[in-house]
């Protein structure tokens, strides 16, 4: 879990941040569930789940902070409850169904930005 949720992020942007500051004002966006609030206060199932999924928000923060020499910003945003296929099992969504709203989690319920910096208003 750890590599796919966390090295990845790391090799990714490892790669990335040297074409990004190449021109000023470049983007990393980090993509996780579970608003920065609701992870700090509750435990998510396993230590590496609860790590994994933490992570992606310190990580903005720190490239955030990296970045402002680079006129760069970085963010994380959580994008919201999804209507997968793996959700819908889970509410009992059937083709009958599918219109009923269905119940949405407190911890995705709207996209929030995390991590938020650029070199008008440093971290």
């Amino acid at each position: 879990m750890l590599r796919l949720a966390i090295d990845t992020h790391l090799i990714t942007t490892h790669h990335a941040l040297p074409l990004l500051i190449k021109n000023e004002g470049g983007l990393v966006v980090e993509i996780t569930d579970g608003t920065e609030e609701y992870n700090a206060s509750h435990y998510r199932l396993s230590a590496f789940y609860d790590l994994a999924k933490s992570a992606p928000i310190r990580l903005a923060k720190t490239w955030a902070r990296e970045l402002v020499p680079h006129r760069g910003t970085a963010v994380c945003v959580t994008p919201g409850w999804l209507r997968s296929e793996m959700m819908l099992d889970h509410f009992g969504v059937t083709e009958e169904t599918w219109q009923k709203p269905v119940p949405t989690s407190r911890t995705s319920r709207y996209p929030r930005h995390l991590g938020i910096s650029d070199a008008a208003s440093p971290p």
